[in-house]
């Protein structure tokens, strides 16, 4: 029989079910997502556990407090932050995600939340925005391929705005490669750690710039994850090294 529990410091040595199903491309990821957790985990984020009857997670829930986490939105006291959701795919369409989303909500009611937006996509393998849309959630705001989207729990509206990123204007010189250091997701870590790769590649023709994950960041540039390369965020995901060189020389000058 399975079960969800709150995520504590002793179960994060377990967390991230989604890449520890068979082989996964972003293992390399997981190792640092499990470190921030550590240092993360009841400041910036909470999180459930989906155990199956040997003890072992299959799916998680991991959210935050408005005011704390890292996201880039400016919303009201006591919502809630859906940031991930997963089962593994073994164990889907079995009543697990629904079992994992009722305990999510009843643990918002318990902890006195008003409601819980998610930042939804249009990215099939990323939250998206019609499995919310299927449970009651609405959009509140869109923008690009996402959308802002408000599930209520003991109100039915809630006020939010979107920050916009303000990160320093593109010099001259080397094109500027800037990355903020959030290893919430081994996905993203993963993808981090190609940066870094590629950049180098380009020697004297790029800098790469690291800003820490934190709330000075988000309330100094508006952001407290990403990657921007010449000011703008152009890969939003996972990518591959590939993407990330061409993205990268699309901005060189032309010579």
């Amino acid at each position: 029989m399975t079960r969800v529990i709150k995520l504590e410091q002793k179960d994060v040595d377990r967390a991230y079910p989604c890449i520890t199903e068979g082989q996964s491309p972003w293992e390399d990821g997981l190792d640092a997502s499990r470190q921030w957790l550590k240092e993360n985990l009841g400041r910036t984020v909470e999180g459930l556990h989906l155990e199956d009857d040997q003890g072992k997670v299959i799916g998680h829930v991991f959210y935050g407090r408005a005011g704390q986490a890292l996201v880039p939105y400016k919303i009201e006291d006591n919502v809630a932050i859906l940031l991930c959701e997963w089962v593994q795919i073994g164990q889907q369409r079995k009543g697990y995600g629904r079992q994992l989303f009722e305990a999510f909500v009843d643990t918002l009611w318990e902890e006195g939340y008003k409601g819980v937006l998610v930042d939804a996509s249009e990215f099939k393998e990323y939250l998206h925005y019609e499995h919310f849309a299927k449970r009651g959630f609405w959009v509140v705001d869109q923008e690009g391929p996402w959308r802002l989207m408000y599930f209520p729990v003991r109100q039915e509206s809630v006020a939010v705005e979107r920050l916009q990123p303000r990160l320093p204007p593109p010099s001259l010189g080397p094109v500027e490669v800037a990355l903020f250091r959030n290893n919430f997701c081994p996905v993203m870590a993963s993808t981090y750690a190609k940066v870094r790769r590629v950049a180098a590649e380009f020697g004297d023709k790029v800098t790469l710039k690291e800003y820490p994950a934190d709330h000075d960041s988000l309330a100094r540039y508006g952001r407290a994850d990403g990657l921007f390369i010449a000011g703008k965020e152009k890969i939003v995901g996972p990518a591959s090294e590939e993407e990330i060189r061409q993205a990268i020389a699309k901005e060189l000058p032309k010579e």
